[in-house]
């Protein structure tokens, strides 16, 4: 029925662009086509109180680019996340990012620092958190304005030392790859009936889609040999496509109860985000096709993304990662334009980073995974030519002179 083309392909384009996620700026996606928690004794639909090493599966990869698709298939899932965009010390705070996974650093173009007791009004307006009505930083998933006036009016009644105490225990919660694994875990445990039932939704609709449209794919003959329509030949009232209709109305509304319910047990506090999601996929049943991204989305506000990488990054993605956050710590950039009161602030937060850093990789590696030490992953590459004599510590990139710095200000290290 060729009436029927333009509402099969506005379905079918809403469903595949439910499954991008994106906008201006690059951002860091953990992704796997496949993975989860295996069905262990005692996951019966709770997640274990508990956290188990062996909970996730590593396979999953982390990408950064500025738009991300998910696969729709029942075991693929995707989680957006975002190093947070600011540095955190003693004094006051500055809109350049330290312990940044991702590479390049998301870096500002105006640098801004504010002490903790004149940050001024906190707001968000077109995706930016302001602090006394001047843009601050982007508004990310690491960071909303929520976040930052807890902190604010935590710290700004705090004596120097007991600031540099609770960043570390704010570090250390954000660093954590047991809070991480766990949350995974559970996200995934909880939402991989929900995955399989739209899976079961996707194949009904795909099959009341051929039936509309099956003029085109399916022809048929009458008792002559003549070629004619699918439609003509095979009588409507003879073909249950009001049953599937009707079955799949139902499994919609199953499924929109099912994810409220999924929603509520994984994100009890944010009841206007659950309304409008439920809102949402009921108006539109190809947004309910994909509950499993919507569900998981959150989780980039709980976890940063070396904690999500070791939780269920590959091994050679968990490596890359936790050297590329170290390397950011334990050597801050400091570029020939920066002001002398923006390095300060950027190696003190670096600096109150670090100690928590090195504990969580420390505890990776005693857990099995020896390539996660600190020391071995600022050491130099084995793999320089003959004539490099020098290296940047930071990039890890080789030079053939040992004077001078790399263009991150970085003094050079002999080979």
């Amino acid at each position: 029925m060729a009436e029927w083309w333009s509402v099969v392909a506005v379905f079918w384009a809403l469903y595949l662009a439910d499954g991008v996620v994106g906008g201006r700026r690059a951002r860091l996606f953990l992704s796997a086509w496949r993975g989860g928690p295996p069905q262990l004794p005692g996951w019966k639909s709770k997640p274990p109180r508990r956290p188990c090493h062996a909970c996730l599966a590593k396979t999953a990869a982390l990408t950064e680019a500025s738009w991300h698709f998910t696969a729709p298939w029942p075991w693929a899932w995707s989680v957006p996340l975002a190093d947070v965009p600011a540095a955190f010390s003693r004094a006051g705070l500055v809109n350049r990012p330290a312990a940044s996974t991702a590479r390049p650093p998301a870096w500002p173009e105006v640098l801004r620092a504010e002490r903790w007791e004149k940050t001024g009004k906190i707001a968000t307006g077109g995706g930016w958190i302001s602090l006394g009505g001047k843009r601050f930083t982007p508004l990310t998933e690491a960071l909303d304005a929520g976040e930052l006036q807890r902190m604010v009016a935590r710290l700004a009644r705090l004596l120097p030392e007991q600031r540099a105490e609770w960043l570390r225990a704010w570090w250390r919660s954000r660093l954590s790859p047991l809070r991480a694994r766990r949350r995974l875990a559970g996200a995934l445990l909880r939402t991989r009936p929900l995955a399989f039932l739209n899976t079961l939704q996707t194949a009904g609709w795909g099959v009341l889609t051929l039936g509309l449209l099956g003029e085109w794919f399916v022809p048929g003959a009458d008792a002559t040999g003549r070629a004619v329509s699918w439609s003509r030949y095979h009588a409507p009232s003879q073909e249950p496509w009001w049953a599937l209709l009707i079955w799949l109305v139902l499994m919609h509304f199953w499924s929109v109860a099912k994810a409220w319910r999924a929603h509520r047990k994984l994100y009890p506090s944010r009841k206007e985000e659950r309304g409008g999601m439920v809102f949402s996929a009921l108006l539109l049943p190809p947004q309910a096709l994909r509950f499993r991204a919507l569900l998981l989305r959150p989780l980039g506000k709980e976890i940063t993304p070396l904690a999500a990488v070791l939780a269920a990054g590959a091994p050679a993605v968990a490596r890359s990662a936790a050297a590329a956050t170290l390397r950011d710590v334990a050597y801050p950039a400091r570029s020939a334009n920066l002001p002398e009161f923006f390095a300060r602030q950027a190696e003190e937060a670096a600096k109150l980073v670090r100690p928590e850093l090195e504990r969580v990789l420390q505890a990776e590696a005693r857990a099995g995974k020896r390539e996660l030490a600190p020391s071995s992953l600022l050491a130099a590459p084995a793999d320089f030519p003959p004539e490099v004599c020098a290296w940047c510590p930071r990039c890890g990139d080789g030079f053939v002179r040992s004077d001078g710095a790399c263009p991150h200000g970085i003094k050079l290290q002999p080979r």
